[in-house]
C-alpha cells in the first residue's frame, strides 16, 4: 500500500517521490531514553519480583508499563557525557529529517511492520513501536491513515509524516488519502 500511495500523489500532484534512508533512527531507544519520558515506575529487583504477579493476571502493571520500565533500565543514559551524546543525535537526526521533509514534503511509511496486529499483539513486540514512535521522539506531526483492507480482510495502513508546523498539510494528506483509497473499512 505504500507503493500505491507514493504512485497516487505523484500523479495525482505532478510530485516526485524519493526514498530516503536515516541511519541514526536506528537509535531510536537511545534517544527516546535521553528524552526520560517518565521515570521508571519500579527498579529492576522490583520488576523481577512483579513478574509472576503481572503472569498470573494479579500485577497493578500493564504488559506496556512492564515493557517500558524494562527498555528504561536499558536505555537511560549512564553518565552526562552519554546524555550529551545521545542529545547531539537527537539534534542531527531531527536536521535530517527536516531537510528531507523541506517546508512541504511528505513522508510515507509503514506504521507497523505487519498487517494489523491482534488487539494487545503490540505489548509484547516492543521493538515494532518505532515505525510510530520515532516521531513522537522528534516531534514531527504524523498521523496514521486505513487505506483498505488486504486479502484477509486485515486492515491496511499508511503512516504520513510531515515537517514541523505542517498539520494542515498532513490533515490535507490524509483527506486525499481518504478521497483515493475509501478510508476506513470495517474488518
Amino acid at each position: 500500500m505504500i507503493m500505491m500511495s507514493v504512485h497516487h500523489f505523484e500523479k495525482r500532484f505532478d510530485a516526485t517521490a524519493q526514498k530516503v534512508d536515516f541511519p541514526l533512527a536506528h537509535h531510536l531507544y537511545e534517544l527516546w531514553g535521553v528524552l526520560g519520558f517518565g521515570e521508571p515506575t519500579k527498579n529492576v529487583s522490583e520488576l523481577a519480583a512483579e513478574l509472576p504477579k503481572f503472569f498470573k493476571g494479579k500485577s497493578e502493571m500493564t504488559c506496556c508499563a512492564w515493557v517500558y520500565d524494562i527498555l528504561h533500565f536499558f536505555v537511560a543514559p549512564r553518565s552526562e557525557h552519554e546524555r550529551e551524546f545521545a542529545l547531539h543525535k537527537l539534534d542531527k537526526l531531527r536536521a535530517q529529517f527536516s531537510a528531507a521533509l523541506g517546508d512541504n514534503g511528505l513522508l510515507l511509511l509503514p506504521p507497523w511492520p505487519t498487517p494489523a496486529p491482534f488487539h494487545r499483539q503490540n505489548m509484547f513486540t516492543p521493538l515494532n513501536m518505532p515505525y510510530t514512535q520515532l516521531f513522537n521522539v522528534l516531534g514531527f506531526p504524523a498521523l496514521v491513515c486505513p487505506v483498505g483492507l488486504n486479502a484477509d480482510g486485515v486492515p491496511l495502513s499508511v503512516q504520513l509524516v510531515a515537517p514541523y508546523h505542517g498539520e494542515p498539510l498532513l490533515m490535507a494528506a490524509a483527506q486525499e488519502m481518504e478521497n483515493a483509497f475509501g478510508g476506513w473499512n470495517k474488518p
